[in-house]
């Protein structure tokens, strides 16, 4: 399988295939600059760089989906950081609110 395959692939699973404006296909590389979507980018950085043209079609697919899930696991973990910073802080101010309710006599029992 060819790294223009594995990125077609990718180009039509990504939404609004994005992917193209950010691999030149005769070149077989990033385009420098042209596109506007950062994690496009980063797919095409991934499968670029994890591809072994010496592989079998079923490892190249293999190595491209595990690119991807890594990928996609520390985005989660970036994505929960910033759930665990927020889910404190809502509840410090629902309880900031719920005390000036008290103190202002407005509290609903």
């Amino acid at each position: 399988m060819t790294l223009n395959e594995i990125m077609e692939i990718a180009n039509k699973a990504y939404p609004d295939a994005e992917i193209e404006q950010h691999w030149d296909v005769e070149n077989q590389r990033l385009k420098p600059g042209l596109g506007q979507d950062g994690l496009a980018e980063f797919i095409v950085r991934e499968l670029r760089e994890t591809y072994d043209e010496a592989a079998g079609v079923l490892s190249q697919l293999e190595t491209a989906e595990d690119a991807m899930l890594v990928g996609a696991c520390e985005l989660t973990t970036v994505a929960n950081a910033f759930g665990a910073v927020a889910d404190p802080l809502w509840i410090a101010a629902n309880q900031a609110t719920r005390l000036q309710e008290v103190i202002s006599g407005k509290a609903v029992e």
